[in-house]
């Protein structure tokens, strides 16, 4: 017989662990530093980033708290109650700045008057959700076992590393071209139109409509990103808890504490806790429509159908893989269960399209966008069959070759090979809940979901590790499910060496990837990107083109570098896949003047190349196939003037001036 889930035991305890640990680590980082005031500038200009997140997730949570209400929908229990507002609610604010975006009206006084405005019609809500909380934090100080507090401390260090590191530089490579980069030159832009030289804007941006809000908000891209990536951190937390309820849910207390546990202090959190990557949140979405399934399969309520599809829609929303790896199976899974419980072919239908509708409807508005922009629902994707702006059939063969790929992946690399991936603990015990667990239908319709994801992951991507992550959230619960079955004693005595292995591989893998001192840095941006990451001569080069001596109207060609996240100036920077305008005019030109006139027609004051990145795209790709560096020479000498050189070690960008041909 399933467990039932005990409202009262939610591991809420969780933010004042929290507390705690950034206390001590602010406390240690200030009598451990020999600038206390760059330490204390510091904490609470990222406090002040903090709250501001805090403020949007709770606004975010009361809205979709009253949301659920409207449609009836509203979860009995506090945890699934929470991260379904919270989902909805986040949902909704990147619909709200998607039409906002579209509309031109990207400017702080609107965001704020929408977020008092929807703070005041929500405080009961918000009013509510604290007393909730403060009602569980209460009920768990009482009587708390000794392997929760153990729980508690293990997830508070892992909580406050994650939290560091989201405060830290945005750096990686996809953050600064298109995930934070877009964004950017939305807000710069002051409004959301097609950018014709970075076809990955074109994807569903829920998560960076997020970002966007934040730059809005703190009128600044930069801080406005740092908001972005804690409101991440804050859905990895939910999602630990989401967990937690599932567990709990099939296989009782200890079950889901482990669970939760295990799933927080696992490799990929750590790593994408500092990158602006969509994974969290989708990991987030992925779960809340996993756990509606699971209630539905108990309790056949049509509310929990209309969950999942609004999880679904939303997942949908921040990746097209949520079509594949979560929409499909859940229908499936919903399908084999009416049929195996005899309901007639009638009702199958209307449910299958009601999770199919309504999943599409909260899609539809970056659907609708596209259409509007590029003539494509879901540009660049599916050009042989709708076309699209500003694609040709060269493009689309560079971008089949790059995203679709043949041949098999095993398990062993899958979970031995990946940073991306969760540790062995994650699967380790699943063989016991076959052999010696109950047979309840909830296992077996989660083991095969996992393995129709890892079929589908197979045979329809190009196999990233970070694409199955979502959908391998359930390995946890299941592989705690296993652990349960040992006598609990010993269960529980495992569970310390595990997680203490855990951490020991989450910090090899950190240390490893070079991102281990990232989270801990404080002090200048400038030092971090020399230490810490290889995009130093990008950062250094778009500092120099921000500076006073560069002319405010300056227009900047990047070549060989799309990572624009960092540069505050109107500039053209086409991503590998787009058109190679820079190429392009190179091959035209047969004389310095014709190279300068197709500059100066574009308004092109400046022209920065990267001319390692250059080779590199070269090699994979073929990009730059065409590029001739003796002609390219000769009219640099004509008509182009080099102000700027940045040398490292892998890394080479220099920038020039566009200036008259003499005579």
């Amino acid at each position: 017989m399933e467990k039932q889930i005990d409202d009262k035991s939610s591991p809420t305890l969780v933010p004042v662990a929290i507390a705690l640990a950034l206390a001590a680590a602010i406390g240690i980082l200030f009598f451990t530093s020999t600038n206390h005031l760059s330490v204390l500038v510091w904490t609470a200009h990222k406090l002040y980033l903090t709250v501001v997140a805090l403020l949007v997730l709770s606004v975010a949570a009361a809205t979709g708290a009253r949301a659920l209400r409207a449609i009836r929908c509203e979860p009995g229990a506090f945890a699934p109650r929470l991260g379904f507002s919270v989902g909805i609610g986040l949902g909704l604010l990147s619909l709200v700045t998607l039409l906002l975006g579209v509309l031109g009206l990207l400017h702080q006084t609107v965001f704020i008057a929408l977020l008092a405005v929807a703070a005041l019609l929500n405080v009961k809500c918000i009013v509510a959700l604290l007393r909730t909380g403060a009602e569980r934090v209460r009920a768990n100080g009482k009587e708390l076992p000794g392997y929760a507090v153990f729980l508690l401390v293990v997830i508070a260090i892992v909580m406050c590393m994650n939290l560091l590191g989201a405060l830290t530089p945005p750096w990686q490579y996809d953050d600064l071209e298109y995930h934070l980069g877009a964004p950017a030159q939305f807000y710069q832009q002051g409004r959301i139109t097609f950018l014709e030289h970075n076809v990955y804007s074109n994807f569903p941006f829920n998560v960076e409509m997020w970002h966007l809000a934040g730059m809005v908000l703190a009128k600044s891209a930069y801080q406005g990103a740092i908001i972005g990536k804690l409101i991440d951190v804050g859905l990895g937390l939910l999602t630990a808890l989401m967990l937690w309820s599932l567990a709990n849910r099939i296989f009782g207390r200890p079950a889901g504490d482990f669970a939760a546990a295990f799933f927080y202090v696992s490799p990929p959190l750590a790593m994408l806790s500092i990158s602006a990557h969509v994974e969290i949140a989708l990991t987030f979405y992925f779960v809340l429509g996993i756990f509606a399934f699971v209630e539905y399969q108990k309790t056949e309520k049509t509310a929990w159908p209309i969950l999942a599809a609004v999880a679904c829609g939303f997942a949908f929303g921040c990746k097209y893989t949520a079509a594949l790896l979560l929409l499909l199976p859940l229908l499936a899974g919903m399908v084999v269960n009416d049929v195996l419980k005899k309901s007639s072919a009638a009702s199958v239908l209307k449910r299958a399209a009601l999770v199919l509708g309504i999943s599409l409807a909260l899609v539809s508005p970056w659907l609708i966008k596209n259409v509007a922009y590029t003539g494509n629902p879901v540009y660049p994707l599916l050009w042989s069959v709708f076309g699209g702006r500003g694609w040709s059939a060269a493009q689309e063969a560079m971008w089949h070759k790059a995203h679709f790929t043949t041949g098999g992946e095993s398990l062993v690399h899958f979970f031995f090979s990946s940073h991306y991936l969760f540790p062995i603990l994650a699967f380790v015990f699943i063989p016991l809940l076959i052999l010696r667990g109950r047979r309840q239908p909830v296992v077996f319709y989660l083991l095969g979901y996992f393995a129709l994801c890892y079929v589908l992951w197979l045979s329809f991507t190009y196999r990233p590790a970070r694409f199955l992550l979502p959908s391998a959230a359930v390995l946890p619960v299941l592989s705690v499910g296993g652990l349960m079955q040992i006598n609990r004693r010993v269960g529980r005595a495992l569970v310390a060496p595990l997680l203490i292995f855990t951490l020991a591989e989450a910090g090899l893998k950190a240390t490893v990837g070079g991102n281990f001192d990232a989270p801990l840095y404080i002090g200048p941006d400038e030092q971090f990107f020399r230490d810490n990451t290889d995009f130093v001569a990008g950062y250094e080069a778009s500092r120099f083109l921000n500076r006073d001596q560069v002319p405010p109207g300056a227009k900047v060609l990047f070549v060989g570098e799309a990572r624009t996240f960092y540069c505050e100036r109107d500039f053209i920077a086409p991503t590998v896949f787009n058109e190679n305008v820079f190429e392009d005019i190179l091959v035209a030109a047969k004389t310095p003047e014709d190279f300068l006139a197709s500059l100066q027609k574009m308004g092109i004051t400046h022209i920065l190349i990267n001319w390692m990145e250059m080779g590199r795209l070269n090699e994979t790709y073929g990009a730059f196939a065409k590029f001739d560096k003796a002609k390219f020479e000769a009219f640099q000498k004509a008509c182009l003037a080099e102000v700027f050189r940045a040398k490292y070690p892998g890394s080479l960008i220099v920038v020039y001036v566009v200036r008259p041909v003499p005579g």
